[in-house]
């Protein structure tokens, strides 16, 4: 399901009853005075604007290294969702906290890597994340972002080699925030962008419109203190989370087999791969929960019981908002894959076509064990007969008629 507007009050409401001066909830609360954008999208946005001001220092070992660093997509229907709205509105704020933490699309891995080498600690605004994902996808030009990207995600000392010299980029912290629709995110995914490592650095949150606003509140007094409370927390100096308390460890460790096993459990191998980071977006979340309630986080710190539940509350949600995307997309991923494989099979009229061809001239290009699945079930419906050359045609052996799309 997606977050409703009563799951984000009723986060807010603990919040605020459990530490004072919450950047978070007045930040969610000059969202719900500006744009009648699903709250879900303040929350969102409001977690991304604190990563970006989050001392580079602030950091758990889960593992390995986790930093304070946010991958977030908002999704909405297109227009009336308000989603580049949303965005642009923690847009607004940055850039009277610190500009130069800010940077639009990028046109080129070697663009991204030059604005990493200017201002380490960055936060990529995408408004169109859609075209985005078509640019990167296949063997175009910009393909090798993804990669990239997923090497900057860690926030490790990388060195960028160019043909007479190279840049070193020390422990870079990239946030991003975006905004696409589920079409555009269904045409320009496949199953291994899921189930390998870009999708599960990101956190999914979709969301409905509940309201509708003739006009929205400015509030200039909310913007500025916002502002100010967000320079404060830049200026805060931070270190490494030593650890929890023996109550918020006891908490985390039930909530982290738990959610192991619903994964292990899952027949849907997108949620089960991409779910499995959800334990580091919820350490990620505690470390800014932790700023954000003014603990002093700048010497040898322990992570409460506290910080650990609104958490957990916080990543159970957007597991919750993932599995929703999940299932819309696998709805209609399978009928846009047999509308492709038909449509080349048309395409070549009465010749015989092979499974390579499919794969070559299907636009985005789908997987093989994605067209297998697709040919295996035409051949059960009849729609397709298989050759005794192993290829593939609309036509039976003896003539007849073409199957419609």
């Amino acid at each position: 399901m997606t977050i409703t507007e009563k799951q984000v009050h009723a986060l807010c409401s603990d919040i605020d009853a459990a530490y004072n001066n919450s950047f978070l909830t007045t930040y969610i609360g000059w969202h719900w005075n500006r744009t009648d954008a699903p709250l879900v999208y303040g929350l969102a946005t409001g977690l991304t604007v604190l990563a970006s001001n989050a001392d580079p220092g602030l950091g758990a070992y889960l593992g390995g290294r986790v930093n304070a660093n946010l991958w977030g997509i908002v999704v909405g229907p297109s227009g009336w969702a308000r989603k580049t709205t949303a965005i642009e509105l923690g847009k607004e704020i940055q850039e009277l906290v610190d500009p130069s933490g800010i940077a639009g699309e990028p046109g080129s891995v070697e663009g991204l890597v030059e604005s990493l080498a200017q201002s380490p600690q960055l936060t990529l605004y995408i408004r169109e994340f859609g075209d985005f994902l078509h640019r990167t996808s296949g063997s175009s030009y910009l393909a090798p972002m993804r990669e990239k990207m997923v090497d900057l995600y860690e926030g490790r000392t990388f060195t960028q080699q160019y043909s007479h010299t190279s840049r070193e980029i020390v422990e870079p912290r990239l946030s991003v925030l975006a905004a696409v629709t589920p079409a555009y995110l269904e045409q320009y995914t496949t199953q291994t962008d899921w189930e390998g490592g870009y999708f599960g650095r990101f956190v999914i949150w979709p969301g409905v419109p509940e309201r509708y606003l003739t006009s929205t509140a400015l509030r200039p007094d909310m913007r500025d203190w916002l502002v100010h409370r967000a320079k404060a927390i830049r200026a805060t100096p931070a270190t490494m989370c030593a650890g929890m308390t023996p109550d918020a460890q006891k908490r985390w460790d039930l909530w982290s087999l738990a959610i192991r096993n619903q994964c292990l459990a899952s027949t849907d191998r997108w949620v089960s791969a991409a779910g499995a980071r959800i334990q580091s977006y919820a350490a990620k979340v505690i470390l800014l929960l932790a700023l954000d309630s003014g603990m002093d986080v700048s010497r040898e710190w322990s992570a409460t019981d506290m910080h650990v539940a609104l958490a957990i509350r916080i990543a159970r949600m957007a597991f919750d908002g993932l599995a929703y995307i999940v299932n819309e997309l696998a709805g209609t991923r399978f009928g846009r894959e047999r509308r492709t494989v038909l449509r080349v099979l048309h395409a070549a009229t009465k010749e015989n076509v092979t499974l390579k061809q499919i794969l070559n001239e299907s636009s985005p290009r789908m997987e093989k064990r994605d067209a297998m699945r697709v040919l295996e079930t035409l051949l059960c419906e009849g729609s397709v007969y298989q050759t005794g050359d192993g290829c593939y045609s609309l036509l039976p052996p003896d003539g007849g008629i073409f199957t419609e799309l």
